[in-house]
């Protein structure tokens, strides 16, 4: 579980992994779960390709040194997107972005953003997403 070090009722938790069905599949499927003073959000079969491990990569490659701009990742079906931002002082933004309902009727979306220090916190966070993707029992 990530918890925003300014407002620790603020998080974000993934749960539920599990692989695709077919051997030729290489994707991995989990939940994601979004809280914050009254909010509570919940996306399923947000994907990953399961040797990409593509998120904590992302999460890894933020540089503790800071950056200009946002750096974004998404998930293939686009319904979890994560937006990095980075603060002087040593902090950074990210922004968990759901978005569990698309047609061409509309959707809607929702966005919880956890700050956390650049460095071990964050080195921290993107560890427990390497562990989680690469948990006992899903290929790497």
């Amino acid at each position: 579980m990530l918890r925003c070090e300014r407002n620790p009722s603020v998080s974000v938790r993934f749960a539920q992994r599990h692989v695709a069905t077919d051997p030729g599949d290489r994707r991995l499927f989990f939940v994601v779960h979004a809280q914050a003073p009254g909010l509570g959000a919940r996306v399923e079969g947000v994907t990953d390709v399961v040797t990409g491990r593509g998120l904590a990569r992302f999460l890894e490659r933020l540089d503790l040194h800071g950056w200009q701009g946002e750096q974004r990742w998404a998930d293939a079906d686009r319904d979890l997107i994560v937006k990095a931002r980075y603060e002087s002082g040593g902090q950074v933004g990210l922004t968990w972005v759901l978005r569990p309902w698309r047609s061409v009727f509309g959707g809607w979306d929702v966005g919880v953003t956890a700050w956390l220090e650049a460095g071990a916190a964050k080195d921290g966070v993107a560890a427990q997403f390497h562990d989680f993707l690469t948990a006992e029992g899903f290929p790497v």
